[in-house]
């Protein structure tokens, strides 16, 4: 690649110079006329020397536009030959900076609460802020998470300058079956008794009974002997058959505004809070309006013309469709059954059945009664009974 040099000349006999330059046979590969008084010229090195010269014995004003080849790219490195230091210092120092921890995350797994102490072990591992990265012996971390009372599961990774520590708490051992505790389970809801599986106690009911709700069904009692008994916790379960039911009622036809096709203008003349009429449109019972402003004057006379739409409605009346009605309204009855066995939080709950009846009322509205049929299990203890009622008290 040949090395080549776009120069400008500045003059006005640009003729006369490259005249001159050709009688000193200087080689010019492009010239190039910008302007009456500009002539830009492609040359070699060598050649755009012997140029300027003549352009400064000329007192003709010239500059170095751009280059190319060798040469160019030689001077380039000169004038920047601290770009490979400052390359080589950002990378050092990248390194130097990216290699220490600057940054710990702690995170909880799970719902127990975080040991006490974290910190502190991570800091006697060696893992705290500033810390040497590529140094850090997270097995030894790990190690001293997990014998942190109250710590389950303990897991350090480092990611760049971050070290990710996620710690688990123990969760509290579940309550103990206390059979020498004497309770009764109570039914959490009206309903026919399926099946009853006593495991402790005695049971009162059994399949085919119909049961209230609050009814004892398996009593915390058992018979030791003939003539004695002893009190104790109560344990099995009782499925039943109960009922979600849900009522509700739409009527037959529904009014709606119905556009009659006719519409009317009013136009009026706007300057700063004074209207005059201009055309005066027919006013309807019932309609809808709609104003769009025209400016006609300038900024020192905010002159407007104000013109006002107005289409006409009326109510009318519109009977639904009966089919439509009656399935709307029963997937929405059904759906409100739907929510009420899932607020209810029974165990093993499974939907035996469904259906809807309809009834008219009047002449103008339909009523329907959505019914579902769930077998689940309803024995709970009666402190269980007593939270339920709570909480639907407060709801």
């Amino acid at each position: 690649m040949a090395d080549r040099v776009r120069m400008r000349i500045y003059g006005l006999m640009g003729e006369r110079f490259l005249n001159r330059a050709l009688q000193e046979c200087v080689f010019m590969a492009r010239v190039r006329r910008i302007n009456r008084r500009c002539l830009e010229i492609d040359a070699s090195m060598r050649n755009a020397k012997r140029l300027t010269a003549l352009a400064e014995k000329y007192r003709l004003k010239w500059e170095i536009c751009g280059r190319r080849g060798p040469a160019a790219l030689a001077n380039w490195a000169k004038r920047r030959c601290t770009l490979p230091a400052a390359f080589l210092t950002a990378a050092v120092l990248s390194a130097l900076f990216l290699s220490r921890v600057w940054k710990i995350d702690v995170r909880t797994v799970g719902n127990a609460p975080l040991p006490a102490g974290v910190q502190e072990a991570l800091a006697e591992a060696g893992v705290f802020v500033g810390a040497y990265g590529p140094g850090i012996d997270t097995s030894l971390a790990e190690y001293q998470l997990c014998a942190l009372p109250g710590c389950a599961y303990a897991s350090v990774v480092r990611k760049g300058a971050w070290v990710v520590a996620e710690v688990a708490g123990e969760s509290a051992p579940p309550q103990l079956y206390a059979l020498d505790a004497p309770r009764d389970l109570v039914a959490a809801r009206d309903g026919v008794v399926l099946s009853v599986n006593v495991k402790s106690g005695t049971a009162l009911v059994k399949p085919g009974d119909t049961v209230r709700r609050g009814q004892v069904l398996i009593s915390g009692s058992e018979r030791v002997s003939k003539e004695e008994t002893r009190g104790v916790a109560a344990l099995g379960s009782v499925t039943a058959r109960i009922w979600f039911t849900a009522q509700g009622e739409a009527p037959l036809c529904r009014r709606e505004m119905r556009y009659t096709g006719r519409e009317s203008t009013s136009t009026c003349l706007k300057l700063m809070g004074l209207e005059a009429p201009l055309t005066q449109g027919e006013d309807f019972p019932l309609s809808i309006q709609s104003q769009e402003e025209l400016d006609v004057g300038g900024l020192f006379l905010p002159l407007h013309i104000l013109r006002t739409h107005q289409k006409e409605y009326r109510w009318e009346t519109v009977a639904e469709d009966p089919q439509a009605l009656r399935a709307s309204l029963a997937d929405a009855l059904l759906a409100q059954c739907q929510g009420e066995m899932e607020s209810a939080a029974l165990e093993n709950a499974e939907i035996i059945d469904k259906w809807t009846d309809f009834s008219m009322i009047i002449e103008e509205s339909i009523r329907a009664r959505a019914v579902l049929e769930v077998s689940a299990e309803i024995a709970v203890s009666r402190g269980n009974l007593e939270e339920q009622s709570f909480w639907k008290e407060i709801r």
